[in-house]
């Protein structure tokens, strides 16, 4: 068996405000979700971002690339003399030949002048220096050209002229807020609304990116391209086999930044307009990137801990359609299913309960062996919120036979993060279990398993696994003569000890359930005579016990 404590890792990830727990308040445990989701989301980051920027590439025989152009401005000592000669007031800037050596200053001023055929190519010039692998976005903003590259994304203007500035405005957006708020404030929302409409796919595919990008930045943003009439567009081109897959794929994702940011909420009557259009998509679209950017955004409104919002969800149909993506193909599909699932398994029993009529259990299984760690990780984090359910709920687990992938991971030389979560999984199903049940696990190894965690140098765990073998205990305390699971605590030095060396934890909660477990659970003495010892929450005593 692979020790423990070879496993440790610092305090500090919290766990205590995600999960159904026994004896936590339905607040503590609301909160406890979020602070877990947010870091589930964090460690998944590079699967779904809220900001892309479109890139320029080249290809090369050896791979590809990002083609990147040099920027210089007007004091740029390696501007040659002839180029210094166009910036003269005197050039006829209509014969100026453009090429990556010309100062961004002279190309902005040709965007800003408006200057014939030769704005065309400004605007690629401009768009070619933000698509590189590091764009001077701020140089490019500080030249004043950011409106007049608005300007062009119009419908009276040429189409390659709308392409090219709504590339180029795509990438602004990409940045920072600051660099966001320069397109947004020049007026940018209404014109990408507008040109939504376009005839030309490829304009309406950099306008959706470029409102994507928006919306990913603040809800403020958000409610203005929603307040902008964005939802009836996206619902008249998702499902829409007129339509161009790779327009689809932006909406798709558009669609999913609108749910986003869940500590700005969208109000109920917005959330009312956008699921009859999901469920269409869902209903029709069979891309894997659509499928992906879809659940990312129901996820994205179940994650809050609203349980009315989660029902609503349900109530649509969701739950059937995305508990199939469990086992899709895609490594990203299964990855926003599995995140949506899981949100509903810390909502109602009875929400969760829908998860096990649909079948979701068999699928949660086999996503315990998945070569991710992270679909590993999250797939246990629903069976340990279903396991915190009813005495049904955590039947349907054992029948399931979900139990010795549990034991094997606890077994296993697997990450400590993922060890964590079976133990939670494990730990849940003894509370309120039926004897039958704890017998069953007693009969898997659990009671050595959770012994064994306890040398683990993360208190939470510590605690989460004390939790657990009290349950066992309890359980068996009901019965008549002699508890039988106190027995074999008692009659093994190994497990003896390891609960013993509890009683010198810093942690106070540690130490009252340990000596709990052991003044209630001596099989030397009459379990009769024994005062119980309630253990006391000390959230701010959380120090390492560094001798274990």
């Amino acid at each position: 068996r692979i020790s423990w404590a070879k496993m440790a890792v610092p305090l500090g990830i919290h766990r205590l405000k995600n999960y159904k727990i026994r004896g936590i308040d339905v607040e503590r445990v609301r909160t406890k979700k979020e602070e877990e989701g947010i870091q589930l989301r964090k460690e998944r980051r590079e699967n779904q971002l809220s900001k892309r920027r479109n890139l320029d590439i080249v290809k090369k025989e050896d791979g590809v690339q990002v083609k990147d152009i040099p920027v210089k401005d007007g004091s740029d000592e390696s501007v040659n003399d002839n180029q210094k000669s166009h910036d003269d007031k005197s050039c006829d800037k209509k014969d100026l030949e453009l090429n990556d050596d010309t100062p961004l200053d002279i190309v902005a001023n040709i965007v800003i002048e408006g200057i014939g055929e030769k704005r065309l190519d400004a605007v690629k010039h401009v768009r070619r220096v933000l698509s590189q692998g590091n764009p001077p976005i701020d140089d490019v903003i500080s030249t004043g050209v950011v409106p007049y590259l608005l300007e062009c994304v119009n419908p009276e203007e040429p189409e390659a002229l709308q392409m090219e500035a709504a590339w180029a405005l795509t990438n602004i957006a990409s940045g920072t807020s600051e660099q966001t708020k320069s397109v947004v404030e020049g007026g940018g929302v209404p014109r990408f609304v507008q040109l939504l409409e376009a005839p030309n796919s490829d304009v309406r595919e950099q306008v959706l990116w470029a409102l994507g990008n928006i919306t990913g930045d603040c809800p403020e943003y958000r409610d203005l391209i929603i307040d902008f009439g964005i939802i009836i567009p996206l619902s008249q081109m998702l499902g829409n086999d007129a339509e161009t897959l790779k327009v689809r794929k932006q909406a798709a994702w558009l669609l999913s930044n609108l749910c986003r940011h869940k500590h700005s909420p969208l109000n109920s009557s917005t959330i009312d307009e956008l699921l009859p259009v999901y469920f269409r998509a869902y209903e029709t679209e069979d891309d894997d990137t659509i499928l992906k950017d879809l659940s990312w955004g129901v996820s994205y409104l179940t994650e809050d801990g609203n349980v009315d919002q989660v029902q609503k969800v349900l109530d649509f149909g969701f739950l059937e359609p995305i508990i199939k993506l469990l086992i899709h193909q895609n490594r990203e599909v299964v990855q926003s299913a599995v995140r949506f699932v899981g949100n509903i398994t810390t909502g109602l029993d009875s929400q969760t309960q829908l998860i096990v009529d649909l079948g979701g259990l068999p699928k949660l299984k086999s996503l315990l062996s998945h070569e991710h760690l992270s679909i590993q990780r999250e797939s246990c984090w629903a069976i340990s919120n279903i396991t915190a359910g009813t005495i049904e709920q955590k039947q349907a687990v054992i029948n399931c036979d979900i139990v010795p992938d549990l034991m094997d991971i606890l077994a296993s030389d697997a990450p400590f993060r993922l060890k964590k979560e079976a133990v939670w999984a494990v730990s849940n199903i003894t509370e309120n279990a039926t004897f039958e049940q704890i017998s069953y696990l007693v009969g898997m190894g659990t009671l050595q398993s959770l012994c064994d965690a306890l040398t683990v140098l993360d208190n939470e765990i510590v605690r989460v696994s004390l939790d657990g073998i009290l349950g066992i205990l309890e359980a068996g305390s009901k019965q008549d003569g002699h508890n039988p699971f106190a027995r074999m605590i008692n009659e093994s030095d190994n497990l003896l000890s390891q609960i013993e060396l509890l009683q010198q934890h810093e942690n106070q909660d540690i130490y009252q359930k340990s000596m709990l477990i052991l003044d209630r659970f001596s099989v030397e003495e009459d379990d009769d005579d024994k005062e119980e010892v309630e253990p006391e929450n000390d959230s701010n005593n959380e120090q390492r016990n560094k001798n274990l």
